[in-house]
């Protein structure tokens, strides 16, 4: 684990909010937040919660029934944050592609906003293709769950960084752990997954001396009092791109009803898919590069395989790009 941080190099500070999801796979999302523009990110997301005056938890797995009506707060409030979240995402040519996103706003004000600066947050996601059927017998299920867990983390960092960019891990917050105290009689192992994580990233990543993995409830309605509504805010921010994406990974494979209004809904996350299957140069040149990762992982002769997430949508079916 590296210690010391090179002066000749700028080194951004981020917070990671982790979420993760169970069909079709087991999916693991790590949405990492710059600190520096944090609060101008949370800003827009206030903005958004205003004009549609939704104050709830928002989850993407709750838009059912009424709550997909094209113009109910719930499916308002998540179409304008899955438009904020990848906007946010953008690390290149802001002068030639402006960072848009839809606020909610259908009257007394135009309803898209235009980023006064650049966010650049970074998004990780990682499916375990056999939900961890095909891996480790010999180990606890939660074991399971907490390497994948590890193993994710750890592609992503390595990912995002090389000798010019540099950056350190402050405060990895997580949606609650009493869920796996219920389901595997034991919380999750927290120190595990810290340590499994410094202990194979590259030198280009950092840890703060405060550094730890904090349990936190999604719910803000439900934190203790030492916790800020802030934190829960961005865990329901990576809730929902995971769902959007995992939506549009789906495509004619989705087997609920309301397909179209969850299109309309997920629709920026599309882009995420395309940019994974593009050809290397368009990556590179991508405005997102190096904004986010989404891969498959699979165990195949004992050996663990990782692969570009592939959209399983046809060209018909793809849905518009809607802010």
């Amino acid at each position: 684990m590296n210690t010391n941080i090179s002066e000749d190099v700028e080194t951004e500070i981020y917070d990671i909010y982790q979420d993760e999801s169970k069909e079709d796979g087991y999916w693991y999302g790590f949405l990492l937040v710059p600190q520096r523009t944090r609060q101008y990110l949370l800003d827009v997301l206030n903005k958004a919660r205003a004009n549609t005056d939704y104050a709830n938890e928002i989850h993407y797995h709750k838009l059912v029934g009424t709550a997909l009506k094209a113009k109910s707060s719930k499916s308002v409030i998540i179409r304008s944050w899955i438009s904020i979240g990848i906007a946010a995402l953008q690390q290149q040519k802001f002068d030639k592609y402006k960072s848009v996103a839809f606020l909610g706003k259908y009257r007394n004000g135009p309803p898209q906003y235009e980023f006064l600066k650049p966010i650049r947050c970074k998004f990780i996601l990682l499916r375990a293709v056999n939900s961890f059927n095909d891996m480790y017998p010999e180990i606890d299920p939660l074991k399971r769950l907490e390497i994948v867990f590890s193993m994710g983390l750890t592609g992503g960092l390595n990912f995002f960084t090389d000798s010019h960019n540099k950056i350190m891990i402050d405060k990895i917050f997580i949606d609650g752990d009493e869920q796996y105290a219920g389901e595997y009689h034991r919380k999750l192992d927290k120190q595990f997954i810290l340590n499994r994580v410094k202990s194979r990233i590259n030198t280009n990543v950092y840890f703060s001396k405060t550094s730890q993995i904090i349990a936190q409830d999604s719910n803000h309605h439900k934190i203790d009092y030492t916790q800020k509504t802030e934190d829960s805010y961005l865990l329901q921010l990576c809730d929902i791109l995971i769902g959007g994406i995992r939506f549009c990974w789906l495509g004619d494979n989705y087997k609920h009803k309301n397909k179209v209004a969850k299109r309309i809904i997920s629709s920026p996350c599309q882009i995420l898919l395309d940019r994974t299957n593009s050809n290397f140069i368009q990556r590179q040149n991508s405005r997102f590069y190096k904004g986010f990762t989404l891969s498959d992982a699979c165990i195949e002769n004992d050996i663990w395989h990782f692969r570009p997430m592939i959209s399983q949508l046809t060209v018909d079916s793809k849905p518009l790009f809607l802010i």
